[in-house]
């Protein structure tokens, strides 16, 4: 296991206590394993600090300054928190070459608000940042509100234009079932990576020609597989369950594909593999189904992992 980078989910660090992480991390030490911060965790966990009623507000705290002892490292005489570069931009990156303007700047000025939060006695001490908090806390609404109307517009009304419901095709069971079991095959991935190269195209205002989407389909599809089965997933439990993405927690799913897309088969950072550790049952059960479950690990996989390569 020498050599290895890994990089926590929000749900990870809720479910470790202060202690746990310890003793995780002197294993992480002993068996030469790197902890990077997700920069979606940071802007999902920062955005409840906005509100100090927000029901989150103390178990982010928590999360926070678990990420923050996890991830940072002493430089000169600071403490700096390390990064994995954020999944959209490096998304961009491989498909098209070119960064989402600006992206590259945001990690480090989240950083200095964890910073911040994780130092201070009382929420008084960040009030400055306040702006910010705001900023992230409308944010992230946004990109849940965008991601529930895509699928309602792309997957609900594409399937059935006339649907009133996230149920589509209500009256016709049989050609649901069949939609279902469709959506999960190599046609169905391919759809879906469709709809995030042309997510990518839109964020870097790229044009594409039907050609150039093909292939850039075939290298997506190739590479990035586990959060491509769970967008599968989703589309399949709308068609066939209609589940309906406005309910409590559904639309955290965009946070799951985001940090799906943070490790890959095919991914290195600097030539040392990159392992994502989760406490999402379905980011796990995407990642078996197309056979990347030795990259997405549980916490108690990896405990019990890198515990015996620090023996």
């Amino acid at each position: 296991m020498q050599n290895l980078a890994v990089v926590f989910d929000t749900n990870a660090y809720r479910a470790l206590s202060d202690q746990a992480l310890a003793e995780l991390r002197e294993y992480e030490v002993r068996a030469g394993v790197h902890p990077y911060a997700s920069y979606w965790v940071v802007i999902e966990l920062l955005a409840h600090m906005a509100l100090k009623d927000d029901p989150d507000f103390g178990s982010a705290i928590a999360s926070l300054k678990r990420l923050w002892t996890h991830c940072s490292v002493k430089s000169d005489d600071r403490e700096l928190l390390q990064f994995l570069a954020d999944s959209e931009n490096q998304l961009c990156k491989a498909i098209f070459g070119e960064p989402i303007p600006k992206r590259e700047a945001e990690a480090e000025a989240y950083a200095q608000i964890v910073s911040a939060v994780v130092h201070s006695k009382s929420p008084e001490a960040w009030s400055h940042y306040q702006p910010a908090l705001d900023y992230l806390r409308d944010h992230v609404e946004d990109v849940e509100q965008q991601f529930v109307e895509d699928m309602w517009d792309h997957v609900v009304r594409g399937l059935d234009p006339s649907a009133g419901s996230w149920h589509p095709l209500h009256d016709e069971p049989e050609l649901r079932k069949h939609l279902a079991q469709a959506i999960t095959s190599d046609i169905g991935r391919r759809l879906c990576a469709r709809m995030v190269v042309r997510k990518a195209a839109l964020q870097i205002d790229r044009d594409l020609s039907q050609e150039s989407v093909d292939a850039k389909v075939d290298f997506v599809t190739e590479v990035f597989p586990t959060p491509l089965a769970l967008y599968n997933e989703i589309v399949r439990r709308i068609i066939l369950d209609g589940c309906d993405l406005r309910r409590r927690n559904r639309a955290n799913w965009i946070w799951d594909m985001q940090m799906a897309f943070q490790t890959s088969p095919a991914a290195a950072l600097q030539g040392v593999p990159v392992w994502l550790i989760t406490g999402d049952g379905d980011i796990r059960q995407a990642a078996a189904a197309v056979g990347a479950d030795d990259v997405v690990k549980s916490v108690n996989e990896y405990r019990d992992s890198v515990s015996k390569a620090a023996a």
